[in-house]
């Protein structure tokens, strides 16, 4: 399996992020309502493993 690990912010939150990082926008619900934040350089792979307790399957790190 393969992931993006993004921060999700919402409300105050998303307006200090936002602000933080730079962005301006004209009243919309980006930044006012939420943000999404990406600094990761890439996306994160994980390969299922059985028995960790959890239902189903469970993830453990890749190395690359």
């Amino acid at each position: 399996m393969t992931f993006d690990l993004v921060e999700f912010y919402e409300g105050k939150a998303a307006a200090q992020a936002c602000r933080e990082d730079g962005i301006v926008t004209q009243e919309c619900v980006w930044c006012a309502e939420y943000y999404i934040r990406n600094n990761n350089p890439g996306c994160a792979d994980w390969a299922p493993t059985r028995g960790s307790g959890a239902p189903g399957w469970a993830a453990s790190p890749v190395a690359h």
